[in-house]
């Protein structure tokens, strides 16, 4: 666990083969493997920890927008594109080839904004709302498996984020979790892979499109952080973090909140959360009741390493860093 004296610092540069792309997907496997994505068909693979970077292509798919990757080691990725077309396509020999799609949705309705995976050959993806109506099927070997519609419904202009592709989580126990904005802001959560939802209220702003929960991290099934706020007024602190111990009946705000739209949060050990967005990174020692600033430049998405310590951050112009701790 990471202490109160420890410094995070961000060493980031643009990589020039990702040809000034929004990196908004990313997946860190471990201290040498990690994946990210994002528009003009862009998909990248690591293998050195982010000091270099191989871009892959995916044919077909130059336009498309992939803002959500799912990672298992240095051959076997998920991506999930976000609209016309919004499909889901997986490679397992490292990007040399692509098969799908495995899923795809409906032309001009579906928007993909997060996928994530239990294992191999089961995971979930979520769309924003079509005829008012989250659409969130899990698939598993490649059949699709939907959820009591009932427990999906949405307000008119409720939808989700796919800022980081973190507005979407799962764990190893067939729970899965996903927040919304727009004109309200809500968690919805399910305890047995997504077959039913139930939904609690979150106090983050909302009411215009721009507003509401973009991300959410898990210390363990109880305790949360959640991070959002509007991004047409990014250095506003006003309602854009709030904190569960209790899964999400109910909420606090912190003491001293990022320090402004964040549009992705990531658990780190112990209590130690970091957040990033448009203005800057943060970080807290305390499960989010005080946020500390320690970067101000433009990000998108950080992500630490499912085995390891690898923590990695991304944003626009194809710009990759490396966060460090000292």
């Amino acid at each position: 666990m990471f202490s109160k004296a420890q410094a995070y610092t961000v060493k980031s540069d643009s990589v020039p083969v990702l040809k000034g792309a929004s990196i908004r997907g990313m997946s860190v496997v471990d201290d040498s493997v990690a994946w990210i994505s994002g528009n003009k068909g862009t998909v990248a693979r690591t293998l050195d920890g982010g000091k270099t970077w191989e871009k892959l292509a995916v044919p077909g798919y130059e336009k498309s927008d992939f803002r959500s990757i799912e990672a298992f080691d240095k051959n076997f990725a998920y991506i999930a594109g976000t609209t016309d077309p919004a499909v889901v396509l997986i490679t397992r020999d490292g990007g040399k080839t692509w098969k799908g799609p495995l899923w795809f949705g409906i032309e001009g309705k579906t928007f993909f904004d997060a996928i994530c995976c239990w294992d191999r050959s089961h995971f979930i993806i979520i769309s924003d709302p079509i005829n008012e109506l989250f659409i969130v099927p899990r698939i598993l070997d490649g059949k699709p498996l939907f959820p009591d519609t009932n427990d999906l419904k949405s307000t008119p202009g409720e939808s989700c984020f796919a800022a980081s592709g973190t507005c979407l989580r799962i764990d190893k126990r067939g729970r899965a979790w996903f927040v919304t904005g727009g004109s309200k802001s809500r968690l919805f959560y399910s305890r047995n892979y997504g077959k039913n939802w139930i939904n609690f209220d979150i106090p983050v702003i909302s009411g215009k499109s721009s507003q509401g929960a973009f991300s959410i991290a898990f210390s363990d099934d109880k305790n949360a952080v959640v991070v959002g706020g509007d991004y047409t007024d990014a250095k506003s602190t006003a309602k854009n973090c709030v904190i569960t111990s209790n899964g999400g009946s109910k909420w606090k705000s912190p003491e001293i909140p990022p320090g402004g739209y964040r549009s992705c949060v990531e658990y780190i050990s112990g209590k130690t959360f970091i957040c990033t967005g448009t203005t800057g990174s943060d970080v807290t020692f305390d499960h989010g009741k005080t946020w500390k600033n320690f970067d101000t430049n433009n990000f998108n998405v950080v992500r630490k390493a499912k085995k390891g310590k690898l923590i990695l951050i991304a944003g626009d112009k194809g710009k990759v860093g490396i966060v460090t701790v000292q």
